[in-house]
């Protein structure tokens, strides 16, 4: 498995997590949900780009 999938694993897992932490503890049930989603994808989109920005350049042959 290439480090990129596993970075990318191991955020969602991460955002998971969090998501899971603000739900239990209540903190969700007093935002609109908008901003609840908007926050979410944000995190998701952050994480794609953190783990394209981490990979390896390709070289081509001249």
């Amino acid at each position: 498995m290439r480090f990129v999938h596993v970075y990318l694993v191991a955020y969602f897992l991460l955002v998971l997590g969090a998501i899971g932490a603000l739900w239990y503890g209540g903190a969700l049930a007093q935002m609109p949900a908008i901003w609840v989603l908007m926050a979410i994808i944000g995190a998701l989109g952050l994480g794609v780009l953190l783990a394209l920005s981490v990979r390896s350049a390709e070289v081509t042959p001249e």
